[in-house]
């Protein structure tokens, strides 16, 4: 099935709302520093099969360092609350489930454990309860700083995907990043890991790129180990780097996310590595 790539420049929010008929549907959260363009394939391949999506854009993202400076974790996770309470009061009726990828993961994951039985699953891409060493140092070292006064880093190396094509076009690009707001994103990491993983219940589905920078596969050890309550089905991605639904292996993604929300997702682990 084609697909217009230039479709990854529009960071816009989205929302395809379900169609009705008991037909589920799916809040997707995006990543740290990133936008809804990241997840906007995966909105249109889920839309396409009949399931409702939606997309929104988190508080100070999509307006460059500036605008994400003053914002924290819980301005974003704020974001995440209203858009749920919106597609509730919408009433279409299917089951709700909660997703997203990288720092959306970390939202979803939290928003889904507070209110248990709320959603009807859950979806985590490139889940960063430990950020790579490369990545979390420097905000380490100069998150206290910013305190008092913002300081901002380009990012070095661009999006972290292996399809160029695709990252070429995102808006986030090569972006500055606001350190201030990048030591909430560690923070809310380590809160996530503490108190949210341990009371994760039922078979969520964690996805993630085997070549991912960001969030080493490591991180699936780590929630397979501390996250004792859940039963996850894992899929680990051998030709995919962090952006997972943009990546080179989306398709895979896609359908792997809307079999998980037709059935409810089976209670095994399966890992793919692809050459």
């Amino acid at each position: 099935m084609a697909f217009d790539v230039d479709l990854f420049r529009d960071g816009s929010p989205f929302d395809h709302p379900a169609p009705g008929g008991g037909a589920p549907s799916i809040i997707l959260s995006h990543g740290f520093t990133g936008t809804p363009a990241e997840l906007r394939f995966l909105g249109e391949r889920l839309r396409e099969r009949g399931a409702g999506v939606h997309a929104p854009l988190l508080a100070g993202h999509g307006g460059g360092a500036a605008a994400l400076s003053p914002t924290t974790w819980r301005d974003w996770a704020g974001t995440i609350e209203e858009t749920a309470a919106r597609v509730e009061g919408e009433g279409r009726g299917g089951p709700l489930f909660i997703g997203g990828l990288s720092l959306g993961a970390l939202l979803a994951m939290r928003a889904y454990a507070l209110r248990p039985g709320r959603f009807a699953g859950l979806v985590l891409m490139g889940l960063p309860l430990r950020l790579s060493l490369h990545n979390e140092a420097p905000i380490r070292l100069l998150g206290p700083l910013s305190r008092l006064r913002d300081i901002r880093v380009r990012k070095p190396a661009g999006p972290d995907i292996l399809d160029r094509e695709a990252g070429g076009r995102l808006p986030s690009g090569r972006a500055e990043v606001s350190m201030r707001a990048a030591a909430s994103l560690v923070e809310l990491c380590g809160l996530v890991r503490r108190e949210v993983v341990p009371r994760v219940e039922g078979r969520p589905l964690l996805l993630h790129g085997a070549r991912d920078r960001t969030a080493p596969v490591g991180n699936v050890g780590i929630f397979l180990r501390e996250a004792v309550r859940a039963r996850p089905q894992v899929r680990v991605f051998g030709n995919s780097a962090h952006l997972l639904p943009a990546d080179r292996e989306r398709e895979a993604v896609a359908k792997e996310i809307f079999d998980f929300m037709q059935r409810g997702g089976p209670a095994h682990v399966e890992t793919e590595r692809k050459p």
